[in-house]
């Protein structure tokens, strides 16, 4: 499956004009080149943060930052590129874009153009280091008169550079205007390094761009070797088929549109998958509301049904959020427009409803916590290997930005060595949060309570950034609620690479606090509230402090209010790994060993002695 895309300004300059046409179309990408004739990389920050929450409302993602890095004159100064290119990794960044187009550089008008491949190389390799600082990849696009214009020299300068982080674009048409055949002399030279490709088509006759299949780019048997390839990541739509230029083009809306059908037309002939993966919802309580508000700002995911055995709940969700109701298990599962399924019914039946979704082939996203017993959690995960489909476990702090930003202190040693690691959710519920649900605050159906329900996502996150947990010595009460479990807990913690730590974990804590990690090392300290680092101070760098805000909600005092941009995130990731067939970042395993401190936890509080956790 590929994402089709599409250099929006080719439609129009004015920003609303190019959604329009992108959703009339059903595409869910746009390349970034331009919006009201202002350059993308001319644009200021915060045209670019309008930008992006426009974007972000009417769910179109930026495939690619279009910027004109490279197409300068040789004998130009560098230094000015790579400075560009800071630039374009920041655009990048704040649009939550991966690619950014590049060019290399115009011929010289002294010498051969061979001659200035070493040069050309060189500056595209500082600028393939600055695209691995920045995590982005460039695209070299080839082009006419450019360094990058025939297959043979884009191949000189991307096995030169050698970097995965500098792929080719590939762009039928400018090879076409090179009298280079697409297919049997730029392909077999260029396909294991294209990492993008642009969609323009051109007719030999006249040398006029027309829509894809109607031209000289052989694009049936390039898309054939796409497929063959596996290939799913971007075909950007550039046509050109009103006017072209030597740094743009424009084609208007409604040639746009034949554009469009035209690539529709050719992805169908060449039976390449395209449009957005096909979500099902498993119980529709205030869990699924979370994964719902995550999937509207996704363009590549789509609720297409959702059960449960609540009729009227499930009606309120389905008239909520314009999906299709669907009362009867097996008629949801056994959909063809679905091939992943969220399930979001109580944590006592999460592993048996997950396995049934498993068992009808069905890629499988579990609400936290994978289950509430261990062996349970295993028979799920092998039953999604044996049925060959994808498990993830709901873990959504770990694309948090300051959870991030630990990891990679604690994985470059800049903490030096762990000795602390301690975990805080001090949150509060009233009694009617707990008596809204039957299945609330017990043992048979919600596994436990401020441990397993509220504090997971916290453990989870600390497991993941100190190491694992070795043993674990706790106390627990219920101090505030009519429950059957605990609303309060204090734990003492070993974790394996000799670290010590406290966790303590509550719903009754008034009125609820961001929850929180402090780590600490023999080289620097961090601490994180929320999603944020709020503290950092690492010996040879300047101390960090950001003052904690309570007001961005983190469902510390109603789980309603939780803000979904991680779901956002792990639902994205595991719907790229669906697509491109590996694991998520978050397996079942790793929901699995979470489960299992927290029930050591329990174990602990029902001795009144340590716990070891299995190696």
């Amino acid at each position: 499956m590929i994402k089709i895309s599409a250099f929006a300004d080719e439609i129009a300059k004015d920003l609303d004009t190019q959604i329009a046409t992108l959703k009339k179309n059903g595409i869910a990408y746009l390349c970034l080149r331009g919006v009201d004739g202002t350059g993308v990389l001319d644009l200021t920050d915060n045209e670019l943060d309008t930008i992006r929450k426009r974007l972000q409302a009417e769910c179109i993602g930026v495939s690619s930052i279009g910027s004109p890095i490279g197409k300068v004159p040789f004998e130009d100064d560098p230094e000015q590129e790579y400075k560009r290119l800071e630039r374009a990794i920041h655009v990048a960044h704040v649009l939550e874009a991966r690619y950014i187009r590049a060019f290399a550089f115009w011929h010289p008008k002294d010498g051969s153009p061979d001659d200035a491949l070493d040069e050309a190389a060189r500056r595209l390799k500082k600028m393939a280091a600055l695209a691995e600082a920045g995590d982005v990849v460039l695209i070299l696009e080839n082009d006419s008169e450019l360094l990058c214009d025939t297959p043979e020299r884009c191949r000189a300068l991307l096995e030169r550079v050698d970097s995965p982080h500098l792929r080719a674009a590939f762009d039928f048409a400018n090879y076409v205007r090179e009298g280079v055949d697409p297919f049997t002399r730029a392909w077999p030279l260029l396909a294991d390094y294209v990492g993008y490709v642009h969609i323009k088509d051109m007719r030999v006759a006249d040398m006029q761009e027309v829509p894809s299949g109607e031209g000289d780019g052989q694009m049936e048997p390039i898309f054939g070797a796409l497929k063959t390839r596996g290939y799913h990541g971007f075909m950007t739509l550039e046509p050109h088929l009103a006017a072209s230029g030597r740094f743009d083009g424009f084609t208007g809306p409604d040639l746009f549109d034949k554009a469009a059908n035209a690539l529709k037309t050719l992805l169908d002939k060449t039976g390449i998958g395209y449009g957005p993966l096909g979500l099902g919802i498993f119980g529709t309580g205030t869990a699924a509301t979370m994964h719902a508000d995550a999937v509207q700002r996704l363009p590549d995911v789509e609720i297409r049904a959702a059960y449960d055995t609540d009729p009227k709940q499930l009606q309120t969700y389905c008239e909520k959020y314009g999906v299709t109701a669907e009362p009867e298990l097996d008629r949801f599962l056994a959909r063809d427009d679905i091939q992943l399924v969220s399930v979001c019914v109580p944590s006592g039946l999460h592993a048996v409803c997950a396995i049934k979704v498993a068992s009808a082939g069905k890629h499988v996203l579990v609400e936290k916590p994978i289950d509430i017993n261990v062996d349970h959690a295993q028979v799920l995960i092998d039953t999604c290997k044996q049925k060959d489909v994808i498990l993830s476990v709901i873990s959504q702090h770990r694309f948090d930005p300051g959870a991030l930003e630990i990891k990679e202190a604690v994985e470059s040693g800049r903490l030096g060595k762990l000795v602390l690691a301690d975990g805080y959710v001090k949150w509060y519920r009233t009694q009617e949060y707990y008596d809204s649900g039957g299945w609330r605050g017990t043992w048979e159906l919600d596994g436990g309570g401020a441990m397993i329900n509220q504090s997971i996502h916290t453990v989870d996150v600390l497991r993941w950034i100190a190491g694992d947990i070795r043993s674990v010595f706790a106390r627990v009460g219920t101090l505030a609620h009519e429950i059957d479990v605990e609303d309060t807990c204090v734990v003492t913690l070993e974790f394996a690479n000799g670290a010590i730590g406290v966790f303590e974990g509550t719903t009754a804590a008034y009125p609820g606090f961001n929850e929180g990690l402090d780590i600490h090392g023999t080289k620097g300290s961090m601490l994180l509230r929320g999603a944020h680092v709020i503290e950092r101070d690492i010996a040879g760098e300047d101390r960090y402090v950001r003052k904690p805000d309570r007001e961005e909600s983190t469902g510390s005092a109603d789980p309603t209010a939780a803000v979904c941009a991680g779901h956002v995130r792990q639902i994205q990731d595991l719907r790229d790994a669906i697509v491109e067939g590996r694991d998520s970042l978050i397996p079942g395993e790793e929901g699995r060993d979470t489960l299992a401190v927290i029930l050591a936890i329990y174990e602990s509080a029902r001795t009144g002695q340590p716990v070891q956790l299995r190696p």
